[in-house]
């Protein structure tokens, strides 16, 4: 008889939670980058994140973007003429250029760069600034309107938005961008509240990039001594603030070739005809190969051989006789080879080692040849099989897969 003992427990599991406990706020920013046939000279993202904030209600220079965090700072209460900024209404946002390493899900890597370079937000008093300071919302504040910047870096817009119980600004912000106002009145339960600021991103070049999904993250600190430092009095609800950066490349490579270009004949130059009229060896036999390329990205171009002497292709005869061909891309200008950023005019190719090409700006519809030869030695050789026909498949590559 199998005994089984059983015991049951009634747990209870009590959280308690102070009120300032907050969890971070999370932002996505989004970039797209996707050729432009009528801008192939871009290498621009296009910043995809929907303005929420400032940017709503005034326009902003192009490539600036606003948000609108739900921050915000707890009631405070201010004494009146502070010694130390710190104490009082301090508005302190960081200014240099924030480096994030962006990675694919393949693992390449990137740098972006984010920088604020504005931000405001709105002045919440617990009662009108008349029963405050017997006046207006200047005569609050050591140094007046909060229109006007002042010292510490940052610059007025000219924007602002008001009534008797609250007062909203937007500065532009700079080095050291240690900003604010000192009250003359004590100020019971002040707090900020719609905060806001504008940004902008230092993206990277994207043809230098693969296409594919690029994510980092950027976490900036709130609080005193963070990087949005509102002073030691006017404590935020959230001591972080995380941007999820997202960054997509859709490049474009495209290969076409006319009708009928699957068959080609390597003849002597003018035609066979002349040759067999003087009895003379042709120095080589050739074709040439048109066709139009659409990039924007840099690739590698690999041959595929049915029969192979060495790193080329080959062309076989009924008996086995095989003869190298010597293959050959050129590119126009906006195409250089990797690296060393020469022009890409009779390039070799191989089937064994990729041939790496460039880009230096979207290359819509552009005109390349392959040039595909048997060389003097090569022909010497097929004479010895006179009466015989050579040939064989030559498959060329394009790969933007690129390590």
């Amino acid at each position: 008889m199998k005994m089984l003992a059983i015991a049951r427990f009634s747990c209870v599991l009590a959280l308690v939670l102070n009120s300032t406990f907050s969890w971070a706020e999370s932002i996505d920013i989004t970039a797209v980058f996707t050729p432009d046939p009528r801008n192939p000279g871009n290498t621009k993202f296009i910043n995809t994140t929907p303005d929420t904030g400032h940017c709503l209600n005034i326009a902003c220079a192009a490539g600036r973007h606003s948000l609108a965090p739900k921050i915000k700072t707890l009631p405070a209460d201010i004494k009146a003429n502070a010694a130390d900024l710190r104490q009082s209404a301090l508005f302190k946002m960081p200014t240099e250029i924030k480096n994030v390493t962006i990675v694919s899900a393949d693992g390449q890597t990137q740098q972006l760069g984010f920088q604020i370079v504005g931000a405001g937000a709105r002045l919440q008093f617990n009662k009108s600034v008349g029963a405050i300071s017997g006046g207006g919302h200047a005569d609050i504040w050591v140094g007046g309107s909060w229109l006007y910047a002042g010292a510490g870096g940052c610059s007025g817009t000219g924007y602002s938005r008001l009534s008797t119980t609250f007062y909203s600004f937007f500065w532009g912000v700079g080095p050291p961008a240690n900003c604010g106002r000192i009250s003359r009145f004590d100020l019971e339960d002040f707090r900020y509240e719609n905060f806001t600021f504008i940004y902008q991103l230092i993206t990277p070049n994207p043809l230098s990039m693969k296409s594919g999904v690029y994510r980092g993250q950027l976490d900036l600190s709130v609080g005193p001594g963070g990087d949005l430092d509102f002073g030691d009095v006017m404590l935020p609800d959230d001591d972080r603030l995380t941007l999820n950066f997202i960054l997509e490349v859709s490049h474009v490579l495209q290969v076409a070739f006319p009708a009928g270009s699957q068959h080609l004949a390597l003849v002597p130059q003018g035609g066979w005809q002349q040759w067999l009229e003087r009895g003379r060896r042709p120095e080589k036999l050739s074709a040439v190969q048109n066709f139009s390329l659409w990039s924007s990205m840099p690739f590698k171009m690999l041959l595929q051989c049915q029969y192979s002497v060495g790193n080329q292709c080959a062309l076989e005869n009924e008996v086995g006789h095989q003869v190298a061909v010597d293959t050959r891309v050129t590119l126009p200008p906006g195409f250089s080879t990797y690296m060393a950023g020469g022009p890409v005019k009779d390039l070799p190719l191989s089937s064994s080692t990729p041939t790496v090409i460039d880009v230096t700006q979207y290359m819509d519809n552009a005109r390349g040849s392959l040039d595909f030869a048997i060389d003097r030695d090569g022909v010497e050789k097929m004479i010895v099989h006179a009466g015989s026909r050579y040939k064989g498949d030559v498959t060329v590559i394009w790969d933007g897969d690129i390590p």
